[in-house]
């Protein structure tokens, strides 16, 4: 399945490496690497990858700003994959990457991605800082495994190195919470049902869930297999797909956003913004209710059994010091402390969750309808701290969904 048009992705996802401009044109903003700060890289199973290729992973690209054409292996302490096969990301040319997600070759499934690192310096005196956000591009299957096509623009819509975490489930399995995902992928439809092959929702029983355009880059997305819970839900969002203009060789939607504009029970509002004005695109969205992003079993504070993951989600408030809201948090750890504390002289707010360990994988996306995005800047044990951005690429204090996901080894 390819989230884009037809003219991008070909040789892309067939496996073949782009070559790029030499590395000075590179455009790239890349933060500097993070550090393990948990006492050593922990050291996985042996591989024991599943027949069917069912299952989840996730990745954090450390490494950026790789010579185009290089590959490189995920760092262990921050990158999963359930069938304990390791990750990699294929760096394509500036902006444009591959990550593959080894053992998980199947059909449609969910991915997403947020762009990692903080605003950084100017490019030059005079300039605004650099900032970049990514997208989902594209995603299928390519022999045993599951490519991820991943691209990273600035505001204005040119490609630049970022890092950034990815994932990806094709994961069916009732796991006891509200859960459920789709790729929204008609984004000038008045109304549709999308492609089963890329949704689906924990009660099967129920209609298929349906996406409907109330305006330009604004839809209204209800979760039709799902309990109607009014509390302790959260909304994972991704822009997907790019267009490619064969005249001008360029890709013209790369700096599209989209975000949460609001979710109360099994209904979620969503707003695409390119240079902070509506914009139709495609998107991706997982809905979680008391559960993790890849409908794989809870487990609890200590102890579980093979496959279950610890994680906890929190809706934060703008540019507040306090306590995230209860109606909207959750902890697989129970009755942990939540708190969020924000910076104003960086725009940074650090949310501290009871994730158990730094060693997982970290999403956010911004909530409300003032355009904008967030990414991740760092995480460390028990805290998450995120950073976000208006439609423009300036600093801005704006809610945001956090997710963390932990392994189960």
């Amino acid at each position: 399945m390819v989230v884009t048009t037809a003219g991008f992705a070909g040789s892309l996802l067939a496996g073949s490496i782009v070559q790029a401009p030499p590395a000075a044109a590179n455009m790239g903003i890349c933060a500097i690497q993070r550090q393990n700060l948990f006492g050593g890289t922990p050291t996985p199973p042996p591989p024991a990858p599943t027949a069917d290729g069912v299952g989840y992973g996730y990745v954090y690209d450390a490494d950026c700003a790789a010579d185009p054409g290089d590959r490189v292996v995920a760092d262990p302490a921050y990158q999963y994959n359930s069938t304990r096969n390791p990750n990699s990301v294929d760096h394509v040319d500036v902006g444009s990457y591959v990550v593959r997600f080894a053992g998980l070759g199947q059909p449609g499934g969910i991915a997403h991605v947020t762009a990692y690192g903080p605003d950084l310096a100017p490019a030059a005196p005079g300039e605004p800082p650099q900032t970049g956000q990514c997208k989902v591009a594209s995603w299928r299957s390519n022999g045993p495994d599951q490519l991820v096509a991943v691209r990273c623009f600035t505001p204005s819509g040119q490609p630049v190195d970022r890092q950034f975490t990815a994932s990806y489930t094709n994961m069916r399995a009732f796991s006891g919470y509200d859960y459920g995902y789709l790729f929204a992928n008609n984004p000038t439809a008045a109304s549709y049902t999308p492609d089963p092959s890329s949704q689906y929702s924990t009660n099967v029983d129920q209609p298929l869930n349906k996406v409907v355009r109330t305006g330009v880059g604004r839809y209204t997305v209800a979760m039709t297999g799902v309990v109607v819970n009014a509390t302790y839900n959260s909304v994972l969002v991704s822009a997907a797909g790019i267009t490619y203009d064969p005249a001008t060789k360029r890709v013209v939607n790369g700096n599209v956003t989209c975000q949460v504009s609001g979710s109360y029970g099994s209904t979620a509002t969503i707003g695409c913004y390119a240079g902070g004005k509506p914009a139709d695109s495609q998107f991706t969205l997982t809905y979680v209710g008391k559960g993790n992003l890849f409908d794989a079993p809870n487990r609890p504070k200590s102890g579980g059994t093979s496959g279950a993951l610890p994680s906890s989600y929190a809706w934060a408030a703008a540019g507040t010091t306090g306590t995230p809201q209860a109606d909207w948090a959750f902890s697989t750890y129970g009755t942990g402390t939540m708190a969020q504390v924000y910076d104003p002289s960086t725009g940074i707010t650090k949310v501290t969750m009871p994730p158990y360990t730094g060693w997982g994988d970290v999403q956010a996306v911004a909530h409300g309808d003032q355009a904008g995005y967030c990414g991740v800047v760092n995480w460390s044990d028990q805290a998450v701290e995120v950073q976000c951005w208006d439609g423009y690429g300036n600093i801005s204090a704006l809610p945001f969904n956090v997710f963390f996901t932990g392994r189960d080894w």
